[in-house]
């Protein structure tokens, strides 16, 4: 049988590895006692100086002279040997020992295999030629794996497991909040597109607090009484501006500034400022308009003329750029921003346009998010864009008089008195889905708790006792979490636990109902992330007692007992649904001395159902089934009555 002949490759790596473990362990002593202990391996080229040129040794430090360095690394000892181990090839290695775990021998780890250096046996010493003999064998079987020269580490067995285990899961009560930050280290999610977040600015700028009724159309509206707004809107008026605004312009010294000036800055800024957005949105919507104008002078075109498609557009595309005074190439860029608008308009209406943030411009030039799927989502959401605009900012509607549109509301009413359809159909009134029950449905929408008299004709059973006696009146209340005190005047408050719900100016919470698929009748959707921590909204309802057999939120100050019950009079928080996973939790908090249970957020995307705990004490004794579908339902084997 021929016998092949290793490769040089495999010689030098031998060589090499066999002198640099005598070497180590030669000075084991020189490096054990060392401070974080590095091994410097400095290669160079260079002719024979009458050495064998084959020795390995420590030293102290580097020559300052010599020859042209090819490779220097250092390799940190500490790190992968650990002194007092016995570092040698001369040391046998048996079975028993590699299964114990031992750390006294050396291996080599590659992708695909192990393999040991072991040294010769007694036997092999005392038989040079048996010796020998092994060493050829082994130099005709060259190792096949690659890698840093380590020692093998021991197997934990499972009783040698750590108890700090990350698959042991245990649940914190009474936490805030209860889940858990995000790891970096979990499964990465896709980016939100382009469309999603061009619709996450729509729901920020309806649900904001700028105004789309500006002076400058009040002003033509009081210029031209005699006119109707049936036709086209005219904005050749100037912009009437009061004589006593121009102290924005100079303010003279800052001492001059008074509480009343400041005031008169700051209405003379929102109005410029709402000025400025209801011409955008004017803007958007004309260029909308504009390209099906376009396109129907085409279609005109081609009928009467007898030209083609392209020709009649080329010929309509003539006339427009020498009515703008724009050449041809600044037409046809202009033009497929506009056409970008009107397929937008085509899909979500007048609303997303209207109320478009400031990536819009770049959404349409580049076309990104404008496929047909994404478009059918958006058109999906029509319904609920229209419900939210006419209900909350009812104004818009009268910028569609610049594009012929009528302006009647189609919605009416408090936001949360319509139900969106999750597949886009007409949404719903509330009242309406409550058809199945044999009382007929009265809600009526508050703010705050009412008190029922019956139970509680004296005082708010929420009411807090204070502990100790405030003599100073401004810090009357502390908050009992941050220790700051607590205002209604923004000027004096410096609690800011939930801005959103107390301390400032309260805006409409970004919450819409929307009738489920699963028979859980109507649930609430966030329209904006809320982030973990946030605020969402204040359970609010009639504070009674003594109430049984239906929906109640049972609480206590102290020794007083109450319940908050939400059958009739309420906000959205009545219509969260159930979920043994839930995204939100109930929390007291205290305010201005009374206690307060809000609906606060684990963390919450946009478009996600909005779901809290009901606890153990309202599903005792039920006879319901939960539909919360989630894998760790507490209650889905139950049958229902």
């Amino acid at each position: 049988m021929r016998q092949t002949s290793p490769s040089p490759s495999a010689v030098f790596n031998d060589t090499l590895l066999d002198d640099l473990v005598a070497a180590l362990s030669g000075n084991a002593q020189v490096w054990s006692s060392m401070n974080r202990p590095h091994l410097l391996i400095t290669a160079s080229i260079q002719e024979a100086d009458g050495g064998d040129g084959t020795s390995i040794h420590i030293s102290g430090g580097d020559p300052k002279h010599g020859p042209s360095t090819i490779l220097k690394r250092a390799i940190d000892i500490q790190s992968i040997l650990q002194p007092g181990l016995p570092l040698t090839s001369e040391s046998p290695v048996s079975p028993t020992d590699s299964q114990d775990g031992d750390e006294s021998f050396i291996q080599y780890q590659g992708p695909q295999k192990r393999i040991r250096a072991q040294s010769p046996t007694d036997t092999d010493v005392h038989d040079p030629d048996r010796a020998n003999k092994a060493r050829r064998v082994e130099s005709t079987h060259p190792r096949k794996s690659k890698g840093s020269l380590r020692p093998r580490t021991a197997i934990p067995s499972a009783d040698s497991a750590s108890h700090d285990s990350q698959r042991q899961m245990a649940i914190t009560k009474n936490a805030f909040p209860r889940r858990a930050k995000p790891t970096t280290d979990l499964a990465p999610s896709p980016a939100s597109s382009s469309l999603a977040k061009f619709v996450q600015s729509v729901w920020e700028q309806i649900h904001g607090g700028i105004s789309l009724e500006p002076a400058i159309f009040a002003a033509q509206a009081a210029d031209r009484p005699g006119e109707t707004t049936a036709g086209a809107m005219s904005l050749a008026a100037p912009l009437h501006l009061s004589t006593t605004s121009s102290s924005l312009v100079s303010p003279g010294s800052q001492t001059d500034v008074t509480p009343e000036s400041f005031t008169l800055g700051n209405a003379f800024c929102r109005q410029v400022l709402q000025t400025s957005r209801a011409c955008r949105s004017v803007e958007v919507i004309v260029q909308a308009r504009w390209v099906e104008l376009f396109d129907a002078y085409v279609a005109h075109l081609t009928r009467t003329e007898g030209l083609s498609a392209l020709r009649g557009r080329m010929a309509a595309m003539g006339e427009a750029c020498r009515d703008f005074g724009w050449n041809e190439k600044e037409m046809r860029n202009k033009m497929a921003v506009w056409r970008g608008y009107k397929e937008i308009k085509d899909a979500g209406g007048w609303v997303p346009l209207v109320f478009a943030g400031m990536g819009l411009y770049r959404m349409c030039k580049y076309r990104v998010g404008l496929e047909p799927g994404p478009l059918s989502s958006l058109k999906a959401m029509r319904s609920r864009l229209e419900i939210a605009a006419d209900t909350i900012r009812p104004e818009w509607r009268k910028l569609l008089v610049a594009v012929g549109e009528p302006t009647q509301l189609h919605y009416r009413g408090h936001p949360h008195d319509w139900v969106a359809q999750a597949d886009g159909d007409e949404p719903l009134p509330l009242s309406h889905t409550y058809r199945h029950q044999e009382v007929p449905f009265t809600f009526r929408h508050v703010d705050e708790c009412l008190v029922d008299e019956e139970h509680w004709p004296d005082e708010d059973p929420r009411r807090v006792p204070m502990t100790t006696m405030v003599t100073n009146a401004s810090a009357a209340h502390i908050c009992d979490t941050c220790g700051q005190p607590q205002s209604d005047e923004i000027k004096d408050n410096q609690c800011r636990c939930f801005p959103s719900l107390f301390g400032g100016q309260r805006q409409k919470p970004p919450v819409q109902i929307f009738r489920t698929k699963n028979g859980r009748n109507n649930g609430v959707q966030a329209l904006l992330p809320f982030s973990r921590g946030s605020g969402i909204g204040e359970f609010v309802g009639l504070l009674t007692s003594g109430i049984q057999g239906v929906d109640v939120m049972n609480s206590a100050v102290g020794a007083r007992k109450y319940q908050i019950w939400q059958g009739r009079e309420s906000n959205f928080t009545r219509f969260v649904n159930h979920s043994c996973n839930p995204n939100a939790l109930f929390h007291k908090f205290t305010w201005l001395g009374m206690e307060r249970i809000l609906l606060v957020s684990k963390g919450i995307e946009a478009g996600a159902e909005i779901t809290v705990d009901y606890s153990d004490s309202y599903w005792e004794g039920l006879d319901k089934v939960c539909l919360c579908g989630e894998a760790c339902c507490r209650y889905q084997g139950r049958s229902a009555a």
